[in-house]
C-alpha cells in the first residue's frame, strides 16, 4: 500500500499549469511545496519540531480547485502516493527525488490556520 497522509502549509500560492493530452485535449497540473511538522519527543524530556519541505503534485479538476481556493501560508489535509524519480545534476551525478500525488484532499478553514501551534496546548 502506497498511501501518506499529511497536514501541511504552503510555501507559496499554487500555480495551475495546462498539460497537453495529445488528440484528447488537455487536463491540468499543479506542483507545490508544503511544509510538514512532525513533532517528537526529546529523549530528555521535551518536544521538539522538525519541518520538511516536501514536493507535491495535484491533476484534473483537484489541480483547478486547489489553485483557486489556497494560497501561501493556508494548511490542507492531503492523502498523496509517493513518486520517486531518478535525477540528474548539471555536472551527470545521480540523486533520487521523491514527490507525492495528491489522491484526495480537505479543507482547513482559514480560521484554524494555526493548525499545528493550537495542537501543542
Amino acid at each position: 500500500m502506497n498511501s501518506c497522509y499529511f497536514i501541511g502549509r504552503f510555501l507559496y500560492d499554487p500555480i495551475l499549469n495546462e498539460v497537453s493530452r495529445g488528440e484528447n485535449g488537455k487536463t491540468y497540473v499543479s506542483n507545490f511545496k508544503l511544509a510538514v511538522t512532525r513533532k517528537f519527543k526529546k529523549s530528555g524530556g521535551g518536544t521538539g519540531k522538525q519541518v520538511s519541505f516536501l514536493n507535491f503534485s495535484v491533476w484534473d479538476s483537484a489541480a483547478t480547485l486547489i489553485c483557486q481556493e489556497f494560497r501561501k501560508d493556508d494548511y490542507i489535509i492531503v492523502n498523496a502516493s509517493a513518486r520517486s524519480e531518478v535525477c540528474e545534476t548539471d555536472t551527470g551525478k545521480k540523486f533520487d527525488k521523491i514527490s507525492f500525488r495528491i489522491e484526495n484532499f480537505e479543507f482547513i478553514p482559514r480560521s484554524n490556520n494555526e493548525y499545528e501551534e493550537k495542537e501543542e496546548t
